[in-house]
């Protein structure tokens, strides 16, 4: 086994819960607050793992342990010797990132392509922020080595990054499927691939009966299919939702030539009733609008309320016994004419559900972006007919 460590995603929280889901057999430890230690058989491995997940930047693979803290030397040493025996090309190309050394000063990674210069190689460093060079860069020049240097409480790891995150296909599959309505407010796919992770830790069933009864545009469909699962069910209010659905699952199936084709169907989210029983519901329901009037906040979630209680009591008849349901149920922050910050939350419906059978099996999940007004707080609950009041 060989040891690797992930850098997560902007809600560490949540790409820990989504390795967890994934990796339920992997000792899971937390080096800093961005990077994750995990242990894989083999770089191939770690490159698979990526490609399943939503919430992980890069997988970097451990060359060297540093009790105590090591100095430019060694660290130009060590990552001379990585870069000259991994290189690809006549040319070495590399980049360096410093993690969780911010107390620290930087190190002169251009020191490193004198040294490799004065041993004869021809060297070219790539500038770039202390994190890391971008993902997008380590994808499209896959000979340019990137040597990671972390620090946590354990010493100094030296790695190097083996895996990055495919942008370029989630970027396709975020803005160039063919049907999309903005101003519902559109759920990431990163965000719909880790609730779709979350939930599948809670089957053992191979093609579970997944339903999204909010599809929206198909967002959390299309990635059930990316891995790998057809037992898919999606419905929407709206019509043309529903069209524009089954206009992007074609789309879909064309670009990575799959036949998989979801049952998708129009319907009131209290009436709909799928042609079975139902082992995963994941969905992002209506939110609200993004920027909503602070006076009308109140009376937003009130209707919010009403909608989510009624779906809750609908679902309780399509579920299986034991059947999961992901979904994000939104806060809103306002601020009042004072400046004084406001959190509205559905915390009186999560409450109430205990009494239609539903249990959170984990803490909510707060995801946003920075000077959001209404947040994802992704739920997981687990449905059980015995505990219905």
């Amino acid at each position: 086994m060989n040891t690797y460590y992930c850098l997560l995603g902007n809600t560490p929280l949540f790409s820990i819960a989504e390795l967890k889901a994934v990796l339920p057999l992997v000792r899971i430890e937390m080096l800093n607050d961005a990077v994750a230690q995990i242990d894989l058989a083999s770089d191939t491995e770690a490159t698979d793992l990526l490609d399943t997940l939503g919430g992980t930047i890069k997988i970097i693979r451990h060359i060297e342990h540093f009790e105590t803290k090591p100095d430019d030397e060694d660290i130009l040493l060590s990552s001379s010797k990585i870069l000259t025996r991994e290189k690809t090309k006549n040319k070495i190309s590399f980049g360096f990132s410093e993690m969780g050394r911010d107390h620290l000063p930087v190190f002169n990674a251009r020191s490193l392509k004198k040294h490799l210069q004065s041993l004869g190689y021809s060297a070219q460093f790539k500038d770039g922020p202390r994190t890391g060079l971008p993902a997008a860069l380590l994808l499209h020049k896959p000979h340019i080595q990137e040597i990671v240097l972390i620090g946590s409480n354990k010493g100094t790891i030296l790695g190097k990054t083996i895996a990055v995150q495919n942008i370029d296909a989630w970027t396709n599959v975020d803005r160039n499927k063919p049907y999309a309505d903005r101003k519902k407010g559109m759920l990431p796919p990163k965000v719909a691939r880790m609730m779709v992770n979350l939930a599948l830790a809670h089957t053992d069933e191979p093609q579970p009966a997944i339903y999204d009864p909010f599809c929206g545009s198909g967002t959390i469909l299309l990635e059930a299919i990316a891995l790998g699962k057809n037992n898919l069910i999606g419905s929407d209010l709206d019509l043309e939702a529903v069209r524009g659905t089954k206009e992007n699952v074609a789309w879909y199936a064309e670009q990575f030539e799959t036949t998989l084709t979801p049952e998708i169907k129009g319907g009131d989210v209290t009436k709909v009733n799928p042609s079975q029983k139902i082992d995963l519901l994941i969905t992002e329901p209506f939110l609200g609008k993004p920027k909503p009037n602070p006076a009308k906040v109140p009376f937003i979630l009130k209707g919010l309320e009403k909608l989510y209680r009624g779906a809750f009591r609908h679902w309780s008849k399509i579920l299986k016994d034991g059947a999961t349901v992901v979904i994000v149920i939104p806060s809103i922050v306002v601020q009042d004419k004072k400046g004084k910050t406001r959190i509205y939350t559905l915390e009186k419906l999560i409450d109430s559900l205990a009494s239609l059978g539903y249990t959170t099996s984990s803490e909510p999940i707060e995801y946003f972006r920075e000077q959001a007004i209404v947040r994802r707080n992704i739920y997981t609950f687990t449905y059980n007919t015995e505990n219905k009041a």
